[in-house]
């Protein structure tokens, strides 16, 4: 019959045992006279693991103590699997948590020495667990979508007991609960929007293309992994599969798991190659990864998007006001180009009599530029001004220029941001502008003597027909800046 240690004083005395059974060697346990012998688990209790499923088993070991004032007594246990399905404790706390506790299949882990014997001088023994993480992960796979409404949390619930010694019930279970059963996957992180215009944006003649593992594990180390060109591939209507004599790049990559989940490989277009003034793709797969891992079904296959199309600055003709909001008296001469916020900002001519740029008629005029300024000067430096300037049609993005105030003016002007979309209608909240593609960014903008060019190259080249410049500094105290006009350079995006 099974014996259990349950008194008063279980908690201390197990507390004291724990400390003692901590070492492997030399084990005392200070228990009252009249207990000469008692069983218990020193890692007593729920243990969450996560489960990395990398091909290989993992096992957990816990220490099954022998303690009391008697230390030359012998004894003997077991160590029982509990179904939690049926086991009232584990139903009790599964009501608690409001979820349904499942036991892991019986072919998912093993056991070891699950028959304790403690000789005289032996005061504790060790049981690993071995865990199969597949095993667990096609149980997941396979629950019954009539499992219930309740979440499930799989579980190996393991109860020490003996017929003939006294075993102590505040402390006689070890329970692996699965939190969670991750498989490694590696992928590229982008499999399209990467772009690479050839002239003029690097001047390598490279592009740099990045996969990742998903998740980091410490007992990672090298992998291999192989890549290949689709030769097969469809290209886009407006695209052309980039020639095979026109590019290099190596199709094999070791990196290092343990140093970073992340590497790339780069490829280069040659320096005699005879593209044409187009688009062109060049679609990769990843192929195969040694050690063995799985390759991210969604994330195989990267598509890279070259133009060959030198950039150039755009012709502003036609560019639009995006606004929706558009019957401000004072935009009548600027709403072919500029959008703010009204309801917390103005546009206005200098009181002097100047007259607003007017963008459509090309080159840098010396008229009196527009201003952009606050309609309070207590307006927060974390919420500035912004511009969006409607491209007419998608273009991959180089570079953008900003002109300052003519003359002695000042424009204020010292930091911001560029971004770049093709969805006019995502951008809702001014506080929230990274719905956008962030393309780049700007510092220590100057004023000059007349309206000179200040150009600034991009920092990631994506495509997109809107521009917006989040213009995030400024070193006047009302919050107020000035600019007088903004060009873009870029290449056309084939249609």
């Amino acid at each position: 019959m099974k014996k259990t240690f349950n008194i008063l004083f279980a908690t201390f005395l197990i507390a004291v045992g724990i400390v003692s059974c901590k070492n492997e060697d030399g084990i005392q346990d200070i228990v009252p006279e009249e207990y000469h012998k008692m069983l218990y688990v020193k890692e007593n209790g729920t243990q969450n693991v996560t489960l990395y499923n990398v091909g290989e088993n993992v096992s957990y070991t816990f220490t099954v103590c022998k303690g009391g004032s008697d230390q030359s007594l012998t004894a003997k246990a077991k160590v029982d699997v509990i179904d939690p399905a049926t086991d009232a404790e584990c139903q009790d706390q599964a009501a608690q948590e409001n979820v349904q506790y499942k036991g892991i299949p019986a072919d998912a882990y093993t056991l070891s020495n699950t028959d304790l014997e403690y000789s005289s001088e032996e005061t504790w023994k060790q049981v690993t667990v071995t865990v199969d993480p597949q095993k667990v992960q096609n149980a997941i796979d396979e629950l019954s979508v009539n499992s219930g409404d309740l979440p499930v949390v799989w579980m190996l619930p393991l109860e020490v007991t003996s017929e003939t010694d006294s075993v102590s019930s505040e402390r006689n279970r070890y329970i692996l609960e699965i939190d969670d059963v991750l498989t490694p996957q590696i992928g590229f992180t982008k499999t399209s929007e990467q772009y690479f215009v050839i002239e003029g944006f690097d001047d390598n003649r490279t592009a740099t293309v990045d996969f990742a593992l998903n998740m980091e594990y410490e007992k990672w180390g090298e992998f291999t992994c192989e890549f290949e060109v689709i030769n097969d591939y469809t290209p886009a209507d407006g695209e052309t599969l980039l020639p095979e004599d026109s590019y290099t790049f190596s199709p094999s990559v070791t990196f290092n798991a343990q140093t970073s989940v992340k590497s790339s490989f780069t490829v280069t277009i040659n320096d005699d190659a005879n593209l044409e003034s187009k688009d062109y793709v060049l679609p990769i797969r990843m192929k195969s990864i040694s050690p063995s891992v799985e390759i991210s079904e969604a994330n195989s296959v990267c598509v890279l998007n070259i133009s060959s199309a030198v950039p150039a600055k755009l012709d502003r003709t036609g560019w639009a006001n995006t606004s929706e909001a558009c019957c401000i008296a004072t935009w009548a001469k600027i709403s072919n180009l500029f959008q703010v916020d009204y309801a917390s900002q103005v546009w206005w001519s200098d009181q002097s009599g100047g007259t607003l740029t007017d963008a459509t008629k090309g080159g840098h005029t010396d008229e009196h530029p527009s201003r952009l300024g606050t309609a309070s000067s207590n307006l927060p430096m974390d919420f500035l001004h912004w511009i969006i300037v409607d491209l007419q049609k998608e273009y991959y993005v180089t570079a953008v220029s900003l002109y300052g105030l003519k003359g002695t003016e000042a424009s204020y002007l010292t930091d911001g941001e560029f971004y770049l979309g093709s969805d006019r209608s995502v951008f809702t909240d001014i506080e929230h502008p990274e719905v956008w593609n962030h393309i780049g960014s700007f510092t220590e903008f100057k004023d000059k003597q007349g309206p000179d060019e200040q150009k600034y190259d991009v920092s990631t080249l994506s495509k997109g027909r809107y521009l917006m410049v989040y213009f995030t500094g400024t070193n006047q105290n009302k919050g107020e800046i000035a600019l007088n006009e903004i060009d873009v350079y870029g290449v056309p995006v084939s249609e």
